[in-house]
């Protein structure tokens, strides 16, 4: 199991609600995705973080090489500020659930 996380800022004049609403398109984006298995937004005081679950890296990369081009996701990545993007996978070594 691979994590994707995303950190980043809005770009200026973009709103919380906005960002929730173009996410519908991400979303959609990933459920047709091979190996995705689910997604998480969180928001800090300065930055969102989009935690992603893929069955493998693999999926993950190919998937980061499609997004892009698909108008789905467009509204989303056009609310982000640009140079604001961390970007990191990890793989999964121990698990524990409450």
């Amino acid at each position: 199991m691979t994590l994707e996380f995303v950190r980043f800022k809005l770009r200026d004049g973009v709103t919380d609600e906005e960002l929730l609403e173009a996410s519908r398109g991400v979303d959609a984006f990933l459920a047709e995705a091979p190996g995705f298995q689910s997604r998480q937004l969180y928001r800090d005081p300065t930055h969102w973080i989009d935690l992603v679950v893929w069955s493998d890296l693999a999926a993950a990369r190919a998937a980061a090489a499609r997004i892009a081009d698909d108008p789905r996701c467009t509204a989303f990545m056009d609310a982000i500020a640009a140079g604001s993007v961390v970007l990191s996978h990890a793989e999964l070594r121990s698990e524990h659930r409450g």
